[in-house]
């Protein structure tokens, strides 16, 4: 219950924080003496005059954005025999636009490609140019490419 405990409401813990955190620290302090050899613990215990915790830093955000990543979709679906043959394919048209990453993913259950390509540039504008230069490009009679940028995706 919260009268045993009274740092456990909102209210109390705002106006008895010195309070409530030097009984925290007798807790504690007891707790480690009944366990004996605690000193060490103990010296390393902090008196609780650190920094707010407003003060530090913020905290690092993760960029999620892929600026110079393409999905090309309409390639052929083929098996795993063809598709050094198809990534070479693939390789002649993108490279042309300029130095690339890319990833042909597989189906496992039909063991052919899944019909489409991620390419990541190291530049931005390249995959821009990319992107508008190839979308609606016909490879063959049957494959025409739809390209979209990986930002464009929600």
């Amino acid at each position: 219950s919260t009268v045993d405990r009274p740092w456990c409401t909102a209210r109390s813990a705002r106006s008895n924080a010195p309070t409530i955190m030097s009984r925290i620290r007798q807790l504690i302090e007891d707790r480690v003496e009944d366990y004996g050899e605690g000193e060490d613990i103990l010296d390393a215990l902090s008196e609780g005059d650190g920094e707010d915790f407003d003060s530090l830093e913020p905290p690092v955000t993760l960029d999620e954005s892929f600026p110079s990543t393409i999905i090309m979709c309409g390639l052929p679906e083929v098996p795993e025999e063809k598709f050094s043959k198809l990534n070479a394919v693939v390789g002649k048209i993108v490279d042309q636009y300029g130095t690339n990453e890319r990833h042909m993913p597989m189906n496992k259950e039909t063991g052919k490609t899944e019909g489409c390509v991620i390419v990541t540039f190291e530049d931005k504008k390249h995959a821009d140019s990319a992107a508008q230069q190839l979308d609606g490009m016909f490879l063959d009679k049957k494959h025409s490419f739809k390209v979209v940028k990986m930002d464009d995706f929600d």
